[in-house]
């Protein structure tokens, strides 16, 4: 089977269905498994559909199967601070192996003010915790292919954002996010079309 592991960033997954390269091309059921923060599960079948909220607290399994194995959905928001204590505990105990002593610091902070009853964090947004997907397909024909780059599934933006944040850190990957989304903009307003019509 293939397996995503999918953590809370600053840049989230819009509507999308797990019919892509990298989601197998089995018609068994997709099992998707919630640990830490809850959130809001939105699932429809078409794009034009009303959604459907599930709330999806830790330890939550969703299973798409039979007719729903191609379900359009997304995660809408995510409650801050709502992880299960053994698990904040946990994040907190397993941040001192992090890499980045920058991120383990910061994990370690957010873990405490968490578990700490009326305690405050250092960043103004308040503790956040974490949430993680495990996603669980039937996808023998991806075996051999574990070398690939990790984010190959990805936007080219989105593979930049995380490319930079693991490089540079959060705050240079939203200043160069930003700086390429100015120029977006400005290309598209070079590029307006003419109103003029050919006689």
């Amino acid at each position: 089977g293939w397996v995503g592991v999918w953590k809370c960033s600053p840049r989230q997954l819009g509507w999308h269905r797990d019919d892509g390269p990298q989601d197998g091309q089995s018609e068994l059921p997709v099992v998707s498994l919630s640990i830490g923060n809850a959130c809001d599960f939105l699932v429809k079948a078409e794009p034009r559909d009303p959604p459907e909220l599930l709330r999806l607290e830790s330890g939550d399994v969703v299973l798409f199967g039979g007719p729903a194995r191609h379900i359009m959905h997304t995660v809408s928001v995510i409650h801050r601070g709502t992880a299960p204590r053994p698990l904040l505990e946990l994040w907190r105990d397993a941040s001192l192996a992090a890499p980045s002593p920058e991120f383990a610091n910061r994990a370690r902070l957010d873990a405490e003010a968490l578990l700490t009853k009326g305690g405050r964090h250092r960043s103004s947004g308040g503790p956040v915790g974490f949430r993680m997907n495990l996603t669980f397909r039937h996808a023998p024909e991806l075996r051999g292919r574990e070398s690939e780059e990790r984010f190959y599934h990805f936007a080219g933006a989105t593979r930049s954002f995380l490319e930079t944040q693991r490089h540079a850190g959060l705050e240079a990957a939203r200043k160069e996010a930003a700086r390429r989304k100015n120029e977006r903009s400005q290309s598209k307003a070079r590029k307006k079309p003419s109103t003029q019509q050919d006689h």
